[in-house]
């Protein structure tokens, strides 16, 4: 009773637009002109699409139980929290302010994707089961406050939707980070971003694969180790080159004398 009644304080629709709950559609729709504001309201949507149209208020409220997220009205983050279990799709339309965005096991899907740049307050990523997580190649998502990438029985998988593209996670010099069992590949952060996870990826029980800049402490600089030379190749070497100074030497004098 006391989770109905406050979604029921915290629900406002402006007449002009329409909120649309139907098991049958298997979807909430935020309508063109309508708002909800969520107050201190706990919503499961047990698997359905949340699609903002109008405005999505999170304030100190929780959505979850959602699948995929697809917002083009102001979803604005408060001090709430939105837990997704399948594609994000809110670039233009996410505002983080206090709130945040965790995508983690559901809903029976093996792969999320996030569509886009977005900016985060706190981006949660957490899988038990080995989830695929999808970033987009070439494009950055901005974290202002904490990262968090955690794997469970199987690493969760970091990857780039476009294979050898890299997708960017540029987190805040003051912002804190929690990395544990991933599995990371054409994925990394910027130059003016702080380090991700700075050190071996045994510290964190996590396998780097690849292609991740400023993602591990390996990534910083690549060592590119110089062969080593064997004793009588090294001896030739010596000789070639005091054969060179000795005819450069002999030249020289040779052009001296015919000068005089």
């Amino acid at each position: 009773m006391r989770s109905l009644r406050g979604f029921l304080l915290g629900w406002v629709c402006v007449a002009a637009g329409m909120v649309a709950y139907s098991a049958q559609a298997q979807q909430l729709i935020i309508g063109n002109g309508a708002q909800m504001q969520m107050g201190s309201a706990q919503l499961d949507l047990g698997c359905r699409d949340l699609e903002v149209l109008g405005t999505l208020s999170m304030e100190s409220g929780t959505v979850r139980g959602v699948r995929d997220v697809r917002a083009v009205g102001p979803l604005t983050g408060g001090n709430g929290h939105l837990r997704l279990s399948g594609d994000l799709d809110a670039a233009t339309a996410l505002i983080a302010q206090s709130g945040t965005v965790e995508i983690e096991d559901g809903c029976g899907r093996t792969q999320s994707r996030i569509v886009g740049s977005h900016s985060f307050n706190r981006l949660f990523l957490h899988s038990v089961a080995g989830r695929l997580q999808l970033l987009p190649g070439a494009q950055t998502q901005s974290i202002a406050g904490s990262l968090d990438l955690e794997g469970g029985t199987d690493r969760l998988r970091l990857r780039s939707d476009t294979a050898g593209s890299v997708a960017l996670l540029n987190l805040a010099t003051n912002a804190s980070q929690r990395v544990v069992r991933i599995d990371v590949e054409d994925v990394g952060a910027p130059p003016e971003s702080q380090y991700l996870a700075p050190d071996l990826p045994a510290s964190y029980d996590s396998i780097d694969r690849g292609n991740s800049p400023r993602f591990f402490s390996q990534n910083d600089q690549p060592v590119h180790p110089v062969p080593l030379m064997s004793p009588p190749a090294a001896a030739l070497l010596l000789v070639l080159m005091a054969a060179i100074c000795w005819y450069q030497l002999r030249s020289t004098r040779l052009g001296e004398s015919r000068c005089d």
